[in-house]
């Protein structure tokens, strides 16, 4: 549906609606003196290149929403599997990586150090986590091993060291992040 949705929107000439790209203030900088030399030697962003970019984040908008629209199946599925076996279940959302497309100049990549490509979405529900918390503590996929072990009940036997930090702190307690979490 979402696909024939994007279709019909740009049949019509007139934008793309939901599926339309969020240009902040770094999309296609006309003033780039601030940034490395490989982004300063880079051209503007040409007209075709904008048009690319629009149509491939509509296309990736969509192919999101078509997943979104099984998310309540899912939960509803993980809910009889928790009654029918007594045990609760964590759900957790993320990425592996941002994706630029067209901030600083730069389409279609992820591994240059800019918010774009860094800061990914971080979602946990599950028993214990504090219900519509939001942490602004810096925290970072290497922590992902630790938090999921902790949760599953599987670090208790580990005696190899192991990077990152458990998250499971703070999603019991949001607080920890603004007084402990990183000092």
């Amino acid at each position: 549906p979402e696909l024939a949705q994007l279709r019909w929107l740009l049949n019509r000439g007139q934008g793309l609606g939901e599926f339309a790209l969020d240009r902040p203030a770094s999309f296609n900088e006309v003033d780039v003196a601030d940034k490395p030399q490989f982004i300063r030697q880079k051209p503007k962003l040409s007209r075709e290149d904008v048009k690319d970019i629009e149509i491939r984040n509509a296309l990736r908008l969509a192919a999101l929403k078509s997943v979104d629209r099984r998310i309540p199946e899912l939960l509803a599925a993980l809910e009889r599997a928790e009654r029918r076996t007594g045990r609760e279940s964590y759900v957790v959302f993320s990425s592996d990586g941002g994706f630029f497309l067209g901030e600083h100049r730069l389409p279609y990549e992820n591994n240059w150090h800019y918010g774009a490509a860094t800061d990914v979405p971080l979602v946990i529900s599950g028993p214990g986590v504090s219900q519509n918390a939001e942490i602004s503590a810096p925290v970072a996929n290497i922590d992902l091993a630790p938090t999921l072990m902790q949760m599953a009940g599987a670090g208790d036997g580990v005696t190899a060291a192991i990077d990152g930090r458990s998250l499971v702190p703070l999603l019991e307690h949001p607080s920890v992040a603004d007084t402990s979490w990183w000092k």
